[in-house]
């Protein structure tokens, strides 16, 4: 199976195969272009349609806030959260729309530029449970989260250590003791900001109306990236004290480079995929197994038209 899998990446180090063991190639190859196709497909169809709902804001329909931005009103800017809905009024020559957003007491204009933060919703859709009231250490943690500097700060620490990797895998600066001190106070900062979402949870709209909303940020897209930019580097420094070979820890190094998923743009990039994931995830799975079972009786009937082939020099002998 696994050298199938190398056939299957275009990869062909052995040719002299059989006619029979060619077309099973072939029709192997077929199937599995059309299956890998799906997923392209339904990530390029979400998309399409994450910008055809920007698109198709008139009068009338209900609109969801994608990502929250500072939406201005006579001077006075008014932030519009992340999951916020709201029904358009109206729409002026300039196409600038008044909207009337829950919570907020007032319609809201929003100019035309940033209707690519908004999702046109269909009003049959259920309107989710109202959330209970978040506790006051929630509170807090969002009010901390969204204090002057903090974004800046998390985009600093972010591109901090992301440089921090890139310098430890460098044998010039294998002996500098700079990039530790920026893993350490960067992975600090990842590990209070992760702390800081995961007590905010119940404060936000994209996890407030799961049974468990922290348990809904901690298995979200957006809280397994956050993770990712602080844990290796803790499970090393704990191998790196009972004594576990360096040599054999490369492999948390290459996980610390996921911290560049957590800039702002990739987060963006990151929740919209994770979306189209999660409404598709149906199609997708039933995908991969049709995959999977095309790779191994691919993999089986290769094996079997060829184990017996003079003339790729015994290179299935070893297979039992």
């Amino acid at each position: 199976a696994p050298f199938v899998l190398v056939h299957l990446t275009g990869d062909y180090p052995l040719i002299d195969y059989t006619l029979v063991a060619k077309l099973v190639h072939f029709c192997m190859i077929v199937l599995m272009s059309g299956f890998v196709a799906v997923p392209a497909g339904i990530v390029a169809n979400g998309l399409q349609k994450e910008l055809d709902d920007a698109k198709d804001i008139e009068a009338g329909v209900i609109v969801r806030v994608l990502e929250d931005f500072f939406s201005s009103t006579s001077g006075r800017a008014v932030e519009l959260k992340k999951g916020q809905r709201g029904k358009v009024w109206w729409i002026n020559d300039a196409g600038d729309a008044l909207i009337d957003f829950e919570k907020l007491g007032a319609r809201q204009w929003v100019s035309k530029d940033a209707f690519e933060k908004l999702a046109v919703e269909d009003e049959a859709m259920p309107v989710p449970p109202i959330a209970p009231t978040p506790s006051p250490s929630a509170l807090r943690a969002r009010e901390l989260l969204a204090a002057p500097g903090v974004a800046a700060c998390r985009e600093m620490l972010t591109a901090c250590g992301v440089l921090a990797v890139m310098a430890a895998s460098m044998p010039r600066f294998a002996a500098s003791r700079t990039p530790y001190i920026v893993e350490v106070v960067s992975s600090v900062g990842f590990m209070s900001d992760y702390v800081l979402h995961f007590i905010a949870a119940p404060t936000e709209p994209a996890y407030a109306s799961a049974s468990s909303p922290r348990l809904a940020f901690v298995s979200s897209a957006v809280g397994l990236v956050d993770a990712a930019s602080f844990v290796p580097f803790w499970v090393e420094q704990g191998l790196l004290l009972v004594g576990a070979p360096p040599a054999r820890l490369d492999i948390f190094l290459m996980l610390r480079v996921l911290r560049v998923l957590r800039f702002e743009s990739s987060l963006r990039a990151l929740t919209l995929l994770s979306g189209i994931a999660a409404r598709c995830k149906g199609m997708l799975v039933a995908s991969g197994i049709l995959t999977m079972l095309i790779w191994l009786l691919s993999a089986v009937l290769f094996y079997e038209f060829e184990r017996g082939n003079e003339r790729v020099n015994g290179a299935f002998e070893s297979i039992p």
